[in-house]
C-alpha cells in the first residue's frame, strides 16, 4: 500500500514538472521570435522611454540594445546560502566548501518593464549543463528584478539583480539530494539567482557578471513546506563568472 501510495504521488507531481518545461519552452519562443522583426524607422530604441517613469516593453519588436545574450561557468558550493550571504551568520568566499562538480550555462533576457533608467523586470530563459560529480541538465524561466542607479555608474556601470522563478533539473544528482533535506529532492524547484554585472561606459554591451546560480525548494528559507517541490529544502548552486552580451 506504501509503494502505491508513493507511485502515486509520483505520478501527481509529473504533469506540474512538465508544464513547467512547456511554459519555458513558450517563454523561449516569445523572446526568441521578435529577433527577426525589422525595426521601423519611427521607432524608438526599445529602452526606458524618457519621459515616462514606467515604461512596458514591447517584445514583439524586435532587439535594440537592450536584449541579452549571457554564457558563464562556474563551481559548486557546498555551503547554505544564507550563510554565504549574511542571513545567518556570515561565511566569507575563502571560508566557503567546494564541491567537485561544474556548470556551464546559457540564458537569454529582455526587459518588461522599466522604471526610467532606475530598474526594470526582465524575462530569463536558460539550459545548463553540470559536470563532475554532478551531470544532470537544467533548464529555467525566471523574472529578474534588477536595479541599475548607482553613483559610481559614469566610471563603471554597475546593476545588481535577483530572480525568481521555475529551474528543472533531467535529473536528480546525488550531490544535490544531500542538500534536499527530505533523502529525495525535486527535479522542479525554485530558481533564487543574485547576480552583479558590470561593463564600462564606453562599451555598455559587454557586461561582465558574478552570478550565483542557484535552485531550492525554499523549505527553510522564503517558501516553506512547498508540496509542488516535495517538501525540498536545499538544492544545487554554483559561484559563477560569465560574459553577457546586449544586443
Amino acid at each position: 500500500m506504501a509503494t502505491s501510495t508513493t507511485e502515486a504521488m509520483t505520478v501527481r507531481r509529473r504533469p506540474g514538472a512538465f508544464a513547467a518545461v512547456m511554459a519555458c519552452l513558450c517563454l523561449l519562443v516569445a523572446l526568441a521570435a521578435p529577433l527577426a522583426t525589422p525595426v521601423r524607422a519611427d521607432d524608438y530604441s526599445d529602452g526606458a522611454h524618457p519621459d515616462r517613469w514606467i515604461t512596458f516593453h514591447d517584445i514583439t519588436k524586435a532587439c535594440s540594445g537592450e536584449c541579452g545574450f549571457q554564457i558563464y561557468a562556474g563551481r559548486f558550493v557546498d555551503d547554505s546560502m544564507k550563510s554565504i550571504f549574511g542571513l545567518k551568520g556570515f561565511t566569507p568566499i575563502w571560508d566557503w566548501t567546494w564541491a567537485d562538480s561544474g556548470i556551464v550555462a546559457a540564458a537569454i533576457s529582455r526587459p518588461i518593464v522599466s522604471l526610467k533608467d532606475y530598474a526594470e523586470i526582465e524575462g530569463e530563459l536558460g539550459v545548463a549543463k553540470r559536470f563532475g560529480q554532478a551531470t544532470s541538465e537544467e533548464v529555467w524561466g525566471a523574472l529578474f528584478f534588477r536595479w541599475k542607479w548607482f553613483p559610481w555608474n559614469k566610471f563603471v556601470k554597475t546593476s545588481i539583480a535577483v530572480s525568481t522563478g521555475l529551474n528543472y533539473a533531467r535529473k536528480l544528482d546525488q550531490l544535490e539530494v544531500a542538500q534536499a533535506g527530505n533523502h529525495e529532492g525535486s527535479k522542479l524547484l525554485h530558481f533564487l539567482t543574485p547576480e552583479i554585472a558590470l561593463s564600462l561606459p564606453e562599451h555598455p554591451q559587454y557586461e561582465l557578471v558574478f552570478r550565483f546560480h542557484h535552485r531550492s525548494g525554499g523549505k527553510h528559507f522564503l517558501l516553506g513546506d512547498t508540496k509542488i517541490f516535495n517538501s525540498t529544502a536545499g538544492g544545487a548552486q554554483y559561484a559563477t563568472v560569465g560574459l553577457r552580451y546586449r544586443f
